[in-house]
């Protein structure tokens, strides 16, 4: 289990290698009126993002969408984009106490989505170049209102991916 270069000492048992199938098990408490959730991440999510960062993240995306799977894939977005590059995985469990999703929030999402769309679709029109999310950033900040957070930008990060991937610009040479 683990990496095999780590354990190429054929003389040592199973769990004595640097890398170990013997699993690290902690068994907290739990508060039933203030746990939200429980977060099972690969270390390449903590790699990039702190405890406080992950837990405002999420409490964030689950006021906006009920939908746990795609907050799930938003959050491997971003932490894609901040460098993770091995094992990026996520599951989790809410419990009763979870943010619930906002009507307001929702709708206010889809309009910020909308915008963030149209100006992907405005910057790939008007630019020779692929999208990068550096320069898709920069881009964004020229407009004054509304504006869109950074990290929203990343949690649609593979849409607008996709939106650059299927685009092809009049600029560019042979029609893409």
């Amino acid at each position: 289990m683990g990496d095999y270069a780590y354990n190429a000492v054929e003389c040592l048992g199973p769990n004595e290698h640097r890398k170990s199938p013997e699993t690290e098990t902690t068994v907290p408490s739990r508060n039933k009126e203030l746990d939200e959730t429980i977060v099972l991440a690969c270390d390449d999510i903590w790699d990039v993002l702190s405890n406080e960062a992950l837990c405002s993240l999420l409490q964030h995306r689950m006021r906006y969408t009920d939908d746990l799977s795609l907050v799930c894939n938003e959050t491997i977005n971003i932490c894609l984009y901040k460098g993770s590059s091995d094992n990026v995985s996520i599951v989790l469990v809410t419990f009763d106490p979870a943010p619930r999703t906002d009507p307001k929030c929702k709708s206010e999402d889809e309009k910020v989505q909308e915008v963030l769309f149209e100006r992907a679709k405005n910057y790939l029109e008007t630019t020779r170049e692929q999208l990068l999310m550096e320069s898709f950033l920069a881009h964004l900040r020229t407009f004054p209102e509304p504006r869109t957070p950074s990290f929203l930008v990343f949690c649609r990060g593979g849409k607008v991916q996709k939106l650059s991937d299927g685009f092809t610009s009049p600029n560019q040479p042979n029609g893409g």
